[in-house]
């Protein structure tokens, strides 16, 4: 008798970097993946590229802001996290209709979850 576990989904580099939710440009990749054992742990983290902006994403912490001397570390900014469990924070894929519309999405490949929102 075989007994097979289920699939875990892959976290793949996104096809789509996020972007920096004050400039609105992509993000670029802060560093290689973090080596692991497991696929479907690794992670990718990204950072905006315009100079003195210290906004980053990464999957399980979102939009976060780095250290400095004048403030300490923030995650979770303008959180919003997909609904499938273990899938963690979305991050702003498009901004559409000169800025008046973000859509959200979800960092897992085949996710199909995509939040819209009007601003």
């Amino acid at each position: 008798m075989r007994i097979y576990a289920p699939a875990r989904e892959m976290i793949t580099p996104l096809d789509v970097p996020p972007l920096c939710l004050s400039h609105q440009v992509r993000m670029v990749p802060d560093s290689e993946e973090e080596p692991r054992s497991s696929p479907e742990l690794r992670t990718q983290s990204y950072r905006c590229p315009a100079p003195a902006c210290d906004l980053n994403w990464e999957r399980r912490l979102g939009y976060f802001k780095t250290a400095t001397n004048q403030q300490t570390f923030q995650f979770g900014i303008d959180g919003k996290r997909c609904p499938t469990p273990g899938h963690f924070f979305l991050y702003l894929g498009e901004s559409v209709e000169g800025g008046k519309t973000r859509v959200w999405r979800c960092a897992v490949e085949h996710c199909r979850h995509i939040h819209t929102e009007s601003i």
